[in-house]
């Protein structure tokens, strides 16, 4: 789902970029880091603002907090 929501984000398709904000709030970290670097390569002004805000969220994970 992620995957497909970052070909939709790719293609301009506002609904791909609304499903990778909603995986932010996913259980698993992977999605959460995978949604994130799409959001990162395909986002607005807007996501900037939302992926920095969450970066302080993410200390579970050594990868995660590393990247």
């Amino acid at each position: 789902r992620v995957y497909a929501s970052g070909v939709m984000a790719r293609l301009g398709e506002p609904a791909g970029l609304l499903r990778l904000r909603g995986f932010l709030d996913h259980y698993s970290w992977l999605v959460r880091a995978m949604a994130a670097s799409y959001l990162g390569e395909y986002g607005d002004v807007a996501d900037y603002d939302l992926l920095t805000s969450r970066i302080g969220r993410e200390t579970a994970n050594d990868f995660v907090t590393a990247e």
